[in-house]
């Protein structure tokens, strides 16, 4: 009896020691589009399809990573409501009231002339959930 009970607390010590390491995996969603237009604000529109998609799977407080067209820095930039709710100079992704496209901006600034974006640009978002 005593030989069991040690046998089994030391087997469960093993198991708690060695054994039960939780292994998460991420989710990756990846969407691609493209620019479909720059609003008077500086502001990018991606295209109706893109931001179907977007709409599909985007959750607000999202970390999405961007990458415009080949060969750019990947832009980091939070899922949110409101221009407010980053702060100031902050990269921000929202989808518009009026039309439901999903927009990239730059709180009180210009994510257009800051990037040298352009209409018609590969637009590659990735979330990582």
């Amino acid at each position: 009896m005593k030989l069991t009970l040690k046998y089994i607390i030391f087997s469960f010590s093993a198991l708690i020691l060695f054994g039960c390491a939780v292994k998460t995996t991420k989710n990756v969603i990846n969407i691609v589009g493209q620019i479909g237009s720059i609003d008077e604000y500086g502001n990018v529109v991606l295209d109706k399809k893109s931001s179907a998609q977007a709409k599909a799977y985007l959750e607000l407080g999202d970390s999405l990573n961007i990458h415009f067209g080949e060969d750019s820095e990947k832009l980091i930039c939070k899922m949110v409501k409101d221009y407010g709710d980053v702060p100031v100079g902050d990269y921000l992704a929202r989808f518009d009231n009026d039309t439901d496209l999903l927009k990239l901006a730059i709180n009180q600034g210009q994510i257009s002339k800051t990037n040298n974006l352009r209409k018609g640009m590969a637009v590659s978002i990735d979330v990582v959930r």
